[in-house]
């Protein structure tokens, strides 16, 4: 055993943890998005959050695994390598930064709004498609850095495959712009 197959090992378990997270989070924004009561969107979004904190630390235990890795085997100046620490950092800053604080934004407004109902204005937020938009592309993008980390690409072709794959990934996803609330009721997301 070497300590390059151990820490590639952990570096797998952190992308395990990292897609189970994921779709802990998106189960959260999905059941959120069908609440109709305020209580329901916001235990929903608690889900998420609870989810989502552990986003950092497992983005760090992949750059530092990623950091060992690329020290013991390769080389910092290897393109597919930079074009994944690139993905990572884009990745944590989508959803650590961006979908992170509408995320915490909606929070207290959920809390404030009691039990009942969710007012137009509020659904309106919780159903927001910019929220669900975003919150695509940190998977989204996770799946391409794995895709150039398998095809080992050139700078240019790898930035390529991460673009593709969201790409992909978003068209995939438009279908879900329409949530349903109710008995027979739907909302179209525009």
């Amino acid at each position: 055993m070497t300590l390059y197959a151990v820490t590639l090992f952990v570096h797998l378990l952190a992308v395990v943890a990292a897609f189970s997270a994921t779709a802990i989070i998106h189960l959260g924004l999905v059941r959120m998005r069908k609440a109709e009561r305020a209580n329901d969107a916001r235990d929903a979004l608690m889900l998420a959050a609870r989810a989502a904190k552990a986003m950092p630390i497992v983005a760090l235990l992949l750059l530092l695994t990623g950091a060992l890795m690329t020290e013991n085997r390769w080389s910092w100046t290897t393109p597919w390598i930079d074009v994944s620490l690139g993905g990572l950092i884009l990745l944590s800053a989508i959803g650590g930064g961006v979908l992170g604080k509408r995320m915490r934004a909606l929070g207290p407004q959920l809390g404030r709004a009691g039990d009942g109902q969710l007012d137009a204005a509020l659904a309106s937020q919780v159903r927001d498609p910019a929220l669900w938009i975003i919150a695509q592309l940190p998977p989204l993008l996770a799946i391409g850095v794995m895709f150039v980390m398998t095809t080992k690409p050139s700078i240019g072709l790898g930035i390529i495959e991460l673009l593709v794959v969201v790409a992909l990934g978003l068209l995939a996803a438009a279908p879900t712009s329409r949530v349903r609330v109710g008995e027979g009721e739907e909302v179209v997301s525009q």
